[in-house]
This record gives structure tokens, C-alpha cells and sequence, in this order.
């Protein structure tokens, strides 16, 4: 049996509900029995706080007529009580450690989602069968989407099998799981035949994993307490064939258990993981620890933690000795399953920046790579190595846009106009000429200021202003509708894009070829102490705050581009201010710059500290600038370039028949965006 260090749940010790007969008819996804979410809802528009009541949440229209079965319907719970009140041990009877906090998190995650389109609620019977036994409707699938084509798990809250404890028991741990790419099922069951429920769900999950999107194999079954005991009973392969009736549904994968006095055990159990705490009250470690030493004497992969001092119900652990262990029990999971099931971003190649971005996974083995039981610096360093020897997915060739991307997306971003006080660029140091610019800023849809978003700065050329690009918010360009669809489809992370101006007294400056030059030049002064400060203080990015410490910290969330004469800004700000971006895309540069000087900007960085994306066509003029400068750069010391065979920090692509125009521009911008942050 393995030996952890992680965490700990432990569970009732109640006597099993008996089983009951199994449904003879099947729940059809397709059908007008699912659920399907409002268009108009409000929910973005109005998210939920700790003082937000129970009654307001479940008439938002996005929950339609399944928002009282976020909370237990078994309970005393009003209409009244407010969040704060309802996330307390006085309602989710034998639980602790229960956060309001979470409970909004809870809320508002499934309320965005289903804002966005995405069906969050299944119920597993038919309305024939509801219709005729109306206890049925207390009953459903809440489903925090991962990665599509994911594997699944299905979360099991306790109660005693007198009510169902979601909110605490199985929300969370959904809600964590789906965050590491998985897709996760919150069931709510009728605490008088939770074996069948259960069954019944995973009956539903198998047989519409197509249109679900996910997949069958190895799937997982959790809970906690009495839904530790539901997870143990139908990870049993006996048993399973004996509720379902059929032979066609694998055992799952994994069994993950919370505090649950449940002993039985059986050659044909599941691979089983199990946390406790030593001060349960119900269910005393030592039976959970029993009965995994059994499994492991019989050859069935186990993993045991019992957690110092902590008592029943304890949840996701948040702030105790446990908190941590659900990374811990996915990565059990994932050690049975082969590797190529595991989603992209749990593999090796991403594990830099996933880490980056979830900065509480510190207790999972998978990112202790020294192998020396601790996570720190060196391990950071391993996994940068590991990083930049694994195949790049920047696309062979430059992609057009598709025709259908100029039409309006049915998910559009908006446009915002931003204003902020600058100085002449001339003169800046002497700070003598205030100057009031605007800038362009696109936010995706959806924008959320509970969300954090990359931020791409995109520099027009000569000729041309602050709008040229993504046109005004009252009169938005065909290249906003490409960004909405992109994003819409995938393709491209949505991100926060901010169209400035290097223009400084007049909005003619650019149509001046000497001056454009020179205000490219003196350019980065207002970029780093007016614009970037206006923009990250106003929007939601991953700067904690626009102080120059937490700019310079948040640098990988930040890129800058642009054509023609904003390629010249580009490099420019790439001399200037690599303190403070780490991607650049410059395009078509139809000038000489003196390449020397710029790149011995990165002499105090590594060179997977920056990464440059260049593009120009075969038919335009500034063709063989670029490649003296894509030449000069293979020849320096600072770039290594990126192909099939070897490792670098930039990309040099070429499309042919394109010329210096606004489709190369656009086309350009539309295939950086593709892969920066992706």
C-alpha cells in the first residue's frame, strides 16, 4: 500500500439503503427531456455574493427549474437565508470547515457556463417516469464540463443518507476536478435509493458520452461520506453488472473516498484512494486503513492518508492539513489509466504554466520532479527544461482566416474606448505637453472581473491610428468579427486586446514616414507608465497591480505586435520593455533597425524568457528586410529558431502571394493569436 503525506476524509458509518428495482427506460439526452438553458439570462449581469439569498438564486432563469436542487431538499432551507447563512454546519449536518466563499464560487462558475451556452444540469429519468413517481425530479446530474473527450467522474455528496450535502461534499471537488481538464458529475440522489441513482447515472453518462463529449474508459466514481459508500459499492465490478443489469458498462477506473466507516471488500473492488481525519468522530480512520490493507493484499491498487487532528465532513480541506489532497487523488486516478487518457494540460509540456496559473497545487507527487519530496525552484527549473525539448505546436504554415469569420459571431466581444493622460514624446522626460490619448480595447465575451486575462497590445502601422484595427465601439471593424469568432470556436484563448497609437499631437503623425520613426522610438515611455497602468488597473489581467514589481512578475501574461510600422514599435518595445512582455509578433518591418542593440535588450534573460512570432508575405516590400533580419537573428546569440527538429524561442512564416496590405495584417495577427497562449 502506498504511504501519503496529502489528505484525509472520513465517512459515515451507517447501514446500506437497500437496492431497488433498476428503471426499465433510459433518459434521452436529445430529447425534450433535457434542460435546456435561457439565451437571455441575467446571471452575467448579476453575480452572486455571500448575501445573496437562496430565492434569488433559484429563480435566476439559468437555472430554470433545477436551482433548488443546488441545495438539499431534505433541509430546512428558505427562500430567505442568504448564502452566508446557508454554508454552515447548522444546514450540511456532520460537515466543518464549510466556506460561503466556495458556495459563491460554486454558483457563479455554473451560472457563467451556463450563460455561455453550456447545458449544466441533466435529470437521468424521462419525464414519463418523473410524471409518474414525482420524487424523481429531486434527482439529476449537475456537470462541470472539462476538456472535450475527457475522461469523467461522477462526485457523490454524504448526508447520512438522510439528505444530500452537494454544496460541501461534491460541487467543490466537481468543480476542482473540471478545472484539471476532466469532465465531472455532481449527483443528486434520493437518499432512499442512492445505489440505484447511482448506477442509473452512470448508465446515462456511458450511453450519451458522444454528445456529452466525454469518455467512458476509466472514468471515476467519489464521495464522501455516505457517497463514499455509494462510490465503493458501484465501483465493485459484481455489483455493478447486478444493479445495471447489463455487462456492456466498465468498472470504473478509480474510487476516491472521504471519512466513511465502509469495510467490505471483494477481488473484484476498484483501485481505491482514502482520506480521513484522526479526530473523525464517525468514522474512525482505522477502518478506512483496514479495509485498503485488504485491497492491497489482494493486488488492487490502493493509496491511504489519515489526516492529523481533523474531524468529520471536512470537504476539500481548505486551510488544514489536508487542503491539497483532491490533487493527490487525481493524480491515483491517472496512475490507472495509460497516459495518453490524462488531458493536454496535466501533461509535462504544459505543467509550467499550469502551475503558474494555480499557485495553490503545491501537494501533488506530479510536480516534485527531483524527486527529493519537496516542490521548489528546481523543480520549476526541470520543468522549464522538459518544456523546451517537447514538440512546439505553432502551425507549419500560415492559415488564411476563414470566410464565415467576417460575419458577426453568435458570441461577440465589445469594444471600449479608453482614455488616459500622457505627454508629448519628445519631450516626455521633461513631462512639459499633456496629452489625453485613447486606445481600443477589445474584451471577450463573457469578460468576468472574477476571471484573469492575457493582454495582447497591438500597434497599427503608418497611416493609420488607434482604430484602424478593430474600429470603434460604435462602429466595429470585419477583424472584430474574426476575433469573436476565433474565440468563439476555440482557436484563440479569449484575451483582453488593446489597440494604441504611437500618433502624438495629431492623428496625422503617422502619415509622416522620419517622425513615425522617431515617435516609435521614444514610444515605450508612455507605454510602461501610462498605458499599461491605465489598461491593467481598469481591466482584469494577471498583474496583482500596476506597480512595476507586479508588471515585471505577470510578464508572461503579457504580448505585444504589430505591422508594418508597428513591427518597428514592436522591436522596439522588445528593447525596451522585456522586462515586462515576454511575447512579440512583429510583422512585415519595412525598415532597417539596428538589430545589434535591440536584442542585447535579452542578455539578462535565458532564451525561453521571450519568445518572438514573425510573418511576411513573398509578394511585399519589406520581404527582404525580414529576412535580413530573420538571418541576423539565426546568426545572434539571443534566438534559436523554432522547427519540427529542434527547440527555440522564435518563428519565421512566410505566405506566399501576400503583399504589405491590411489582409496580410489581419490574416497575420488572426494566426499569432492562434498559438499565443494556447
Amino acid at each position: 500500500m502506498k504511504k501519503g503525506f496529502i489528505l484525509l476524509l472520513a465517512g459515515l458509518t451507517m447501514t446500506t439503503a437497500a437496492c431497488g428495482n433498476f428503471p426499465e427506460t433510459q433518459a434521452d439526452i436529445s430529447n425534450s427531456d433535457t434542460v435546456s438553458i435561457a439565451s437571455d439570462s441575467i446571471i452575467g449581469e448579476q453575480k452572486v455574493n455571500t448575501d445573496t439569498t437562496v430565492g434569488e438564486v433559484i429563480a435566476n432563469p439559468v437555472f430554470e427549474d433545477f436551482g433548488r436542487l443546488l441545495f438539499p431538499v431534505d433541509r430546512t432551507v428558505t427562500d430567505d437565508m442568504t448564502l452566508g447563512e446557508v454554508s454552515t454546519s447548522r444546514v450540511y449536518t456532520w460537515y466543518n470547515d464549510i466556506q460561503p466563499e466556495k458556495t459563491v464560487e460554486i454558483i457563479n462558475t455554473l451560472a457563467e457556463n451556463a450563460e455561455n451556452g453550456q447545458q449544466i444540469f441533466y435529470p437521468i429519468y424521462s419525464e414519463a417516469e418523473m410524471t409518474a413517481d414525482p420524487s424523481k425530479r429531486d434527482t439529476g446530474l449537475f456537470f462541470f464540463k472539462g476538456e472535450p473527450g475527457a475522461k469523467f467522474a461522477v462526485m457523490n455528496a454524504g448526508g447520512g443518507f438522510a439528505y444530500v450535502g452537494a454544496m460541501h461534499d461534491s460541487f467543490p471537488h466537481a468543480l476542482e476536478v473540471s478545472k484539471m481538464g476532466y469532465n465531472a458529475f455532481a449527483l443528486i440522489y434520493r437518499p432512499d435509493d442512492p445505489y440505484n441513482e447511482l448506477a442509473k447515472a452512470i448508465e446515462f453518462i456511458y450511453d450519451h458520452a458522444e454528445e456529452l463529449e466525454v469518455d467512458g474508459d476509466y472514468y471515476s466514481l467519489w464521495g464522501g461520506s455516505a457517497g463514499a459508500r455509494m462510490a465503493a459499492t458501484l465501483g465493485n465490478a459484481d455489483n455493478l453488472e447486478t444493479l445495471m443489469q447489463r455487462s456492456d458498462i466498465q468498472q470504473a477506473g478509480a474510487v476516491i473516498m472521504q471519512y466513511t466507516g465502509y469495510n467490505a471488500s471483494s477481488l473484484t473492488d476498484a483501485p481505491t484512494y482514502a482520506c480521513v481525519g484522526t479526530n473523525d468522530g464517525i468514522a474512525n480512520y482505522r477502518t478506512m486503513q483496514s479495509r485498503l490493507q485488504v485491497l492491497d493484499s489482494y493486488g488492487i491498487p490502493t493509496e491511504f492518508h489519515a489526516y492529523e487532528g481533523l474531524p468529520h465532513g471536512f470537504g476539500l480541506g481548505t486551510g488544514t492539513v489536508a487542503e491539497g489532497w483532491i490533487y493527490d487523488a487525481v493524480r491515483f486516478w491517472e496512475e490507472q489509466m495509460p497516459d495518453d487518457n490524462i488531458p493536454e494540460h496535466r501533461q509535462l509540456a504544459n505543467l509550467q504554466d499550469f502551475l503558474l496559473a494555480r499557485t495553490e497545487n503545491v501537494h501533488g507527487n506530479d510536480y516534485d520532479l527531483n524527486c527529493d519530496g519537496t516542490w521548489d525552484v528546481f523543480d520549476l527549473c526541470l520543468m522549464r527544461r522538459r518544456y523546451l525539448t517537447q514538440n512546439s505546436n505553432i502551425p507549419g504554415e500560415i492559415k488564411e482566416i476563414p470566410q464565415s469569420y467576417y460575419t458577426s459571431a453568435d458570441k461577440q466581444g465589445t469594444l471600449e474606448a479608453l482614455y488616459y493622460d500622457t505627454y508629448e514624446s519628445m519631450t516626455y522626460d521633461e513631462k512639459s505637453q499633456i496629452l489625453n490619448k485613447r486606445a481600443i480595447v477589445y474584451l471577450p465575451y463573457g469578460y468576468s472581473e472574477d476571471k484573469q486575462y492575457d493582454v495582447f497590445y497591438l500597434m497599427h502601422g503608418g497611416w493609420s491610428n488607434e482604430t484602424t484595427t478593430l474600429g470603434t465601439p460604435a462602429n466595429p471593424s470585419a477583424f472584430k468579427n474574426v476575433m469573436d469568432n476565433a474565440i468563439q470556436n476555440g482557436e484563440i484563448k479569449p484575451m483582453i486586446i488593446v489597440c494604441p497609437t504611437y500618433n502624438n499631437t495629431s492623428s496625422n503623425d503617422s502619415d509622416n514616414f522620419s517622425l513615425a520613426l522617431q515617435l516609435n522610438r521614444n514610444y515605450h515611455n508612455e507605454l510602461l507608465n501610462d498605458l499599461i497602468p491605465a489598461v491593467e488597473s481598469k481591466y482584469s489581467s494577471y498583474a496583482k497591480s500596476t506597480s512595476a514589481e507586479d508588471l515585471k512578475a505577470s510578464r508572461e501574461h503579457r504580448g505585444f505586435g504589430g505591422f508594418s510600422m508597428g513591427s518597428v514599435a514592436t522591436w522596439r518595445t522588445f528593447q525596451n520593455c522585456l522586462d515586462y512582455f515576454k511575447y512579440f509578433m512583429p510583422m512585415s518591418c519595412g525598415t532597417s533597425l539596428d538589430d545589434d542593440t535591440i536584442w542585447k535588450a535579452a542578455k539578462n534573460y535565458d532564451q525561453d524568457d521571450y519568445f518572438v512570432f514573425t510573418m511576411t508575405g513573398t509578394d511585399d516590400f519589406a520581404y527582404s528586410y525580414v529576412n535580413q533580419r530573420v538571418q541576423k537573428m539565426r546568426d545572434s546569440n539571443y534566438f534559436t529558431e523554432l522547427t519540427a527538429e529542434t527547440n527555440g524561442n522564435f518563428v519565421y512564416r512566410i505566405k506566399d502571394g501576400y503583399s504589405h496590405n491590411g489582409l496580410a495584417a489581419s490574416t497575420y495577427t488572426y494566426n499569432g493569436l492562434c498559438w499565443f497562449w494556447n
